[in-house]
């Protein structure tokens, strides 16, 4: 697919307004001034799409979006085989909260239930053949409501990110069996007394993912400009992740907003709030090797502007969803890694229909879908005519009131 590249110091993209109530505080028009209130992004929403092999996996709300009872998560799967996205959310758990997704070895996913209601802690599934059969897990704790609070398995290790206390990593092992029998690793505040985590000045743990050497990383928001809070975790001491300097980068407090396993190692997403009450986005990634390469040309996030969605590309990228304010159409961007010691640039496509929700990358092909209670439409970016055709309609069966 040949796509044209925006190559600069920053890019700049459409103002941007709120839908996914996960995110945390971002800039807001004032009706009574016209003037524009600005706030760092520090989580990233849970509506996500994750590229595992040749399937494509994708996270979105449903149903009654204004009203958190009548609100239903929802996963769908897309294969080379398959006619189009198939809905696959694990059954039986109430999913208003929210959902999350990793993907693990041998093509499994391992999916959790965000708290809500009544329900405290969160309930984990995993499939092992794309979502047709799901097997319960359990987790002793409510699941952090961030896109990566699970992170998939490398070597023997599986890792979740509980909510308690600004945030605790928790792991496991990597085979069903012990999926079940969690053991604490690290707390926020245990983290923020270590010498690597007062250089940050942790606020949140915000992300969770394995290192290619095996070992649990850790995402968070520093209180401290210049510092990005990755930790690698192991045997109960925490080291902190090298992640090139930058000019964005050095004078910003920075937040890690995605830290996701790709074809081309873990991709780190970065929002950075500068003295001037700007915001921008980086990626960067950790090679198989552990070390971080050049980090993307910035995103700049003009004032008002609200990220909607993120995920991960066929080429080992990442990529992020931005609705302008007003009734304007969504603005979608990505980046991959660059070869040599160039820096990643972001492509930005004809912007998707109106009322996109969530977006999704797979080998050859860009999907935007919207959302209209409960039916899903799936338009396909045509790169000939640049243009985004209709090509899916999904209904799905909500029963409003169950809570589930």
């Amino acid at each position: 697919m040949s796509r044209k590249l925006f190559v600069g110091v920053a890019v700049v993209v459409g103002l941007v307004v709120p839908m996914g109530a996960t995110i945390a505080s971002l800039p807001s028009a004032s009706a009574a001034t016209g003037t524009v209130v600005r706030a760092p992004i520090t989580t990233a929403p849970i509506t996500t799409a994750l590229v595992q092999g040749a399937d494509t996996w994708l996270v979105v709300p449903m149903g009654d979006l204004s009203q958190f009872l009548n609100r239903f998560w929802q996963l769908f799967v897309r294969t080379p085989t398959g006619a189009g996205w198939v809905l696959v959310t694990p059954p039986g758990v109430a999913d208003n909260g929210g959902l999350v997704i990793t993907p693990g070895p041998d093509g499994w996913l391992l999916a959790g239930f965000l708290a809500n209601q009544d329900l405290v802690f969160s309930p984990l599934s995993l499939t092992t053949d794309g979502g047709q059969k799901w097997t319960g897990v359990y987790f002793p704790d409510a699941l952090a409501p961030v896109p990566d609070s699970l992170g998939g398995t490398i070597g023997d290790t599986t890792a979740g990110l509980g909510s308690s206390g600004r945030g605790s990593l928790l792991e496991t092992g990597a085979d069903l069996s012990s999926l079940s029998s969690w053991r604490p690793a690290m707390t926020a505040a245990q983290l923020g007394h270590s010498a690597a985590g007062a250089r940050c000045g942790v606020e949140r743990l915000t992300a969770t993912a394995m290192a290619p050497n095996g070992d649990p990383l850790l995402g968070a928001s520093c209180a401290h400009r210049g510092v990005v809070g990755l930790f690698d975790v192991a045997a109960g001491g925490v080291t902190a992740v090298a992640f090139p300097r930058s000019s964005t980068l050095a004078g910003a407090t920075v937040s890690v907003l995605r830290l996701v396993e790709t074809t081309s190692g873990v991709a780190v997403l970065l929002g950075a709030r500068e003295r001037s009450g700007s915001t921008m986005l980086v990626a960067g990634w950790l090679a198989p090797s552990g070390q971080a390469g050049a980090p993307s040309v910035p995103l700049a996030v003009p004032a008002g502007a609200k990220l909607l969605a993120s995920g991960t590309t066929p080429g080992g990228g990442v990529f992020v969803l931005l609705q302008p304010v007003g009734t304007s159409a969504p603005e979608l961007a990505d980046v991959s890694p660059a070869s040599g010691s160039a820096k990643p640039s972001w492509v930005v496509p004809p912007p998707p229909p109106r009322g996109t929700l969530g977006a999704a990358f797979s080998p050859g092909r860009i999907d935007a879908v919207t959302v209209h209670s409960s039916t899903l439409i799936d338009y396909v970016f045509d790169e000939t005519s640049s243009t985004w055709v209709r090509a899916q309609v999904v209904h799905v069966p909500i029963q409003y009131g169950s809570s589930s």
